[in-house]
């Protein structure tokens, strides 16, 4: 991160400018970043990952690798861009339950999981009992006797 501040010096009249740039410690909190909306019922889940050091700084070009047991990922390592962000693309496959993927930066602690939850199952239709009326019956007319 880059920092400005002024300062002044002794039988110097203008204020001397001085500049620093730090660099981010060691990689060590890797987070998935909350996808958007609706991405339970996608099949291909399209997923970030943030990578930062102890003290919230983005870590760059940094090697993400992600796995996963259940489906597919594409790229399965990343380099992270100047924003510490990793993109990659995930098809779950279609096992039941919980579904995970795993992001890893090797040779650090830096590790994350995302959950996929199975989709609730479909409400149960109660059926109602048609109750069946009997045949309306005709009516009978009497005749009165002659």
């Amino acid at each position: 991160q880059r920092g400005q501040d002024g300062a002044r010096v002794e039988g110097v009249e203008r204020p001397i400018e001085i500049s620093a740039r730090a660099q981010p410690a060691a990689p060590s909190n890797l987070a998935f970043v909350e996808p958007k909306a609706g991405f339970e019922k996608r099949a291909i889940q399209s997923l970030d990952v943030d990578l930062t050091d102890a003290y919230g700084n983005a870590v760059a070009d940094q090697p993400v690798v992600f796995s996963t047991k259940f489906g597919s990922v594409s790229p399965a390592r990343v380099m992270t861009d100047a924003k510490g962000r990793a993109h990659t693309r995930w098809t779950p496959g279609t096992k039941d339950g919980k579904r995970t993927l795993l992001a890893a930066v090797k040779g650090t602690e830096a590790k994350a999981t995302f959950v996929l939850e199975p989709p609730p199952p479909p409400p149960v239709k109660k059926e109602v009992p048609v109750r069946k009326e009997a045949p309306a019956k005709k009516p009978t007319v009497k005749r009165a006797s002659r």
